[in-house]
């Protein structure tokens, strides 16, 4: 059986038409995405916290709300009195003299920072994979090379790690 043939002046289309909404932005959406050309079209809202100041973060809190909520976050958690310790801006303080020092350099009161214990992490050790992409098709590395990783990793195992800092624990003097 043969299909019926149909060409090009042989198509009716019909009009339709559309239940559609025309945002600020120039785009058209359907009825049903009301909310998001709303959300597409807004750059503030009120802050979903305290309802009165606005927030540029689309459903989000304001400046006073976010700064507020931090400072109860960094208040709840535990605490420690041990150096070394830094700030939320990774710098360090090896003892209560440089602390001291910092606060006095920049006008800053102790209240006025987030300090946070500093802890020595490990060094990541090598891998034969780190050089996958330039090997071989099979992979493999030459025997030697494996060797020497190898021994930079036993050697890297007795070098104190770098400090990080170590947000689950505050510091408190």
């Amino acid at each position: 059986m043969e299909s019926k043939k149909i060409y090009p002046e042989d198509v009716v289309l019909e009009p339709v038409k559309l239940d559609c909404l025309k945002a600020p932005n120039g785009k058209i959406y359907a009825h049903y995405f009301k909310d998001r050309a709303i959300y597409d079209n807004i750059t503030h809202t009120k802050c979903k916290t305290c309802g009165i100041n606005d927030s540029e973060y689309k459903g989000g809190d304001c400046f006073s709300c976010r700064s507020k909520k931090a400072r109860e976050r960094y208040m709840a958690l535990p605490t420690t009195s041990e150096f070394p310790i830094c700030d939320d801006d990774n710098h360090f303080f090896w003892d209560e003299g440089d602390l001291e020092e910092y606060l006095e350099d920049n006008d800053l009161e102790m209240e006025d920072m987030y300090l946070y214990a500093a802890e020595r992490k490990p060094f990541i050790p090598l891998d034969y994979e780190y050089w996958s992409d330039q090997s071989t098709e099979d992979g493999e590395l030459p025997s030697k090379m494996e060797a020497l990783i190898d021994d930079f990793n036993k050697k890297l195992k007795d070098i104190p790690g770098l400090y990080f800092q170590n947000e689950k624990l505050r510091y408190r003097p």
